[in-house]
């Protein structure tokens, strides 16, 4: 899955994304492409734009017109992506609503989530964690939660050191753990310990 950075929220933005959101996964469900789409989407969001900052713009920019962004839409997709998913970009640039996109992409993760039992755990860093980092970090919550989970790494560039750790809906705000640096080679066990303990207060309903 795309590691989606992580931006100041915007009320209207994350409402916008949840309608989005709900919508997409209604047309994708007759189809059975629920999961691919959410998985493009995501993508999309966190790989393609994120490494393409022009794509971004011109995307979303309001001067460009409809039919050339439909155009780019096609070029950059129209191999890989599923008809439903390209039906949907194409909807949300004729609206006028492509700076949006990363907060639907956000909102259909958790709607899949939700319908499929699958915890949605998100730990948000200061700084990008690596592929054997997220793993072990991935391993230790499914096995202490005792459930499948869909784990989520946002990087805030604001965040002053430590992580968010977020489970469901509950929020635990580890950012005091020091040595948090040093998982970028590790895992360190005093993070783990701070993340059991969040772990043990929401199954124990704290």
């Amino acid at each position: 899955m795309a590691h989606l950075e992580a931006r100041q929220i915007d009320p209207a933005r994350e409402h916008l994304g949840k309608i989005y959101a709900k919508a997409l996964l209604a047309a994708a469900e007759t189809a059975g492409e629920q999961l691919a789409v959410v998985e493009q989407l995501e993508s999309f969001v966190g790989e393609l734009l994120q490494s393409l900052p022009k794509l971004k713009a011109l995307l979303e920019s309001p001067r460009v017109a409809i039919e050339e962004k439909f155009a780019v839409i096609d070029r950059s997709l129209a191999k890989d992506a599923t008809p439903t998913f390209l039906r949907f970009l194409k909807v949300v640039a004729r609206r006028g609503r492509m700076a949006a996109l990363r907060e639907m992409a956000v909102a259909a993760r958790r709607l899949y989530n939700e319908t499929h039992g699958i915890i949605d755990v998100a730990v948000r860093t200061a700084f990008p964690l690596d592929a054997a980092t997220i793993e072990q970090l991935e391993q230790s919550l499914q096995q202490s939660l005792g459930q499948k989970i869909q784990l989520q790494v946002e990087v805030d560039r604001e965040l002053v050191g430590g992580i968010v750790l977020r489970i469901g809906d509950r929020v635990y705000d580890g950012s005091a753990i020091a040595q948090l640096h040093r998982m970028r080679q590790q895992v360190c066990e005093q993070t783990f310990q701070q993340i059991r303990s969040a772990i043990d207060r929401f199954a124990g309903g704290a």
